[in-house]
């Protein structure tokens, strides 16, 4: 059987064609902007969002995008201080924000005293006793006190 499928495509009744989403969705996105960051040379920031990490500076590749509103932005890198921005972003605009992150000094700080080694006698060889079912301990089973039923003869020992 062949079948013919005419050239401005197949007919369907008004009621059953499916409604066209593709304007719903445009309007369900909401607008962006974005946030550019230059600071200085060679230095590599934590990048924070509204409290949430996004990356390191070389992972948003300096601009991130931001939904449209408020934001609180905050830098982080080891031996400097932490920046942090009240950003507010524009639809359809990106923003440049240039600046820089604050050395901070190392503190030294002492080295604890430590007490040197003392000796500590090895410990005794310990042998554990074990009767399957019945006892695991460092008694003799003879002198352990077994309960009734458990047979002394079937224990394995391990030397420590």
């Amino acid at each position: 059987m062949i079948y013919y499928v005419p050239a401005q495509g197949l007919y369907y009744p008004e009621e059953a064609r499916l409604p066209d989403k593709s304007s719903e969705r445009e309007q369900q996105t909401p607008p962006t902007g974005s946030l550019r960051l230059e600071l200085q040379p060679g230095l590599v920031p934590q990048v924070y969002v509204d409290g949430y990490y996004v990356g390191t500076l070389d992972d948003v590749n300096a601009e991130l995008p931001f939904d449209v509103g408020p934001h609180r932005l905050e830098l982080r890198a080891d031996g400097y201080e932490s920046l942090e921005l009240d950003v507010q972003i524009f639809p359809d605009r990106s923003t440049t924000y240039r600046g820089t992150l604050k050395f901070v000094e190392p503190v030294s700080v002492p080295a604890p005293d430590i007490p040197a080694p003392t000796q500590v006698s090895p410990r005794p060889p310990a042998t554990i006793y074990f009767i399957p079912g019945c006892y695991l301990g460092d008694v003799p089973p003879k002198d352990a006190g077994l309960p009734a039923g458990c047979d002394p003869s079937r224990a394995i020992t391990f030397e420590n």
